[in-house]
């Protein structure tokens, strides 16, 4: 990261940083391991969902940078602490829970902070859309400052073995914690397709692009790459060109499976995702009661909605999401890290259990043999099978 504190720059910085998280799509129409690094490019055919230029989603986003510019200037964002450790705000509830090394049997699943989560399976440590670092920006002197600390860095990890990123947006996708997993861990990083050119400068770093509904095995993991309704930028002059989506994991042994959703809006993916997941042969998964034992879903940046509703699901949204998918657990994210959008601090998890309690949450907790939301400090963990 560039360090270059010049009050003006700053000050700009803050307000066109933004453009690189929220600025619509304007006109919305692979390879193994290394993306072919020491070959050709690869090739990248063209689908629904690729024109041969960008990537684009199933239905287009209506807005327009002017749309970005009126909300800049007539937000009315809600409260948030500068530091969130204090006991108005707290973020964790006493010490983050001793990390294991492994996990063999079911899932456990530890809510880092913001859309970082560490997943462990079938003795296989998976880290989701890491970011560790005090800034989501490409600079160390403006943009998005975390409120709430990591609840495990790096030291404290136990053997990273894959990383699963679901877009290249700054606050999922951190080159400077990319860059310590990699020199730490040396995992295998799974992305969307495209991303070459955001990681794979990156010196030894192993990684795997994949298209929507593309499948992939690791040791007795399978794993596909899935649709999402959002967006990808990493500068100010390109758009959507590399490809974003989530992640369903699923043990081939024993059927348990997460759903990694990264950053989403609602739309017509989900629908789809739900289709593909009747298609899985697995005994072990046709067998279950429910679909997905753990859906981990986000529940912040969603304010103001005629603004952010395309591309972010608000509380409501993500427990219809939950009972869409069939979901005995879920554990919600993205929210209490970085204020990225209008709602306040505490609004994300207040919207929840409003609408768990209303009808939303009825219709999620209509099986009395259902799991339930597990709202989790950072740092904590459950574990089912």
């Amino acid at each position: 990261m560039v360090t270059f504190p010049n009050k003006k720059l700053t000050t700009f910085l803050t307000f066109l940083l933004p453009l690189l998280y929220f600025l619509p799509g304007l006109g919305q129409a692979r390879g193994e391991d290394n993306a072919n690094a020491l070959g050709a490019a690869p090739s990248y055919p063209l689908t629904d969902h690729y024109n041969g230029e960008v990537f684009f989603n199933y239905d287009p986003d209506p807005k327009t940078f002017w749309d970005f510019l009126q909300w800049r200037w007539s937000r009315t964002p809600g409260p948030w602490p500068e530091n969130a450790e204090n006991p108005e705000h707290p973020t964790t509830a006493g010490p983050a829970d001793p990390v294991v090394e492994r996990v063999d049997k079911g899932f456990r699943a530890t809510w880092i902070g913001h859309a970082t989560t560490l997943v462990q399976m079938e003795n296989i440590n998976i880290l989701t859309d890491p970011i560790l670092s005090e800034r989501a920006s490409p600079v160390s002197f403006a943009g998005p400052r975390r409120t709430s600390p990591p609840a495990v860095n790096l030291d404290q990890l136990p053997p990273i073995d894959l990383v699963v990123i679901g877009h290249d947006h700054f606050d999922h996708c951190d080159l400077p914690t990319i860059q310590a997993l990699q020199k730490k861990f040396n995992p295998l990083f799974l992305v969307g397709l495209k991303m070459s050119q955001v990681i794979g400068s990156i010196p030894g770093i192993r990684f795997k692009e994949m298209d929507w509904f593309e499948q992939y095995t690791y040791a007795g993991l399978h794993l596909t790459f899935l649709p999402t309704q959002h967006w990808s930028k990493r500068h100010l002059f390109g758009m959507n060109e590399t490809l974003w989506g989530s992640f369903l994991i699923t043990s081939i042994n024993t059927g348990t499976n997460v759903y990694f959703a990264s950053d989403t809006g609602f739309g017509p993916q989900f629908e789809k995702i739900v289709q593909f997941m009747k298609t899985l042969t697995f005994p072990s998964v046709k067998n279950k009661k429910y679909p997905l034992s753990l859906a981990i879903l986000p529940i912040g940046s969603y304010e103001p909605r005629w603004f952010m509703k395309y591309a972010h699901l608000n509380p409501e949204e993500t427990v219809k999401v939950a009972t869409m998918l069939g979901a005995k657990y879920a554990l919600p994210m993205h929210y209490k890290t970085f204020q990225l959008a209008d709602e306040g601090f505490l609004q994300p998890e207040k919207e929840l259990l409003e609408a768990l309690a209303g009808p939303a949450g009825d219709a999620y907790k209509a099986d009395p043999l259902r799991g339930e939301f597990k709202i989790l400090p950072m740092g904590k963990s459950f574990s089912a099978e």
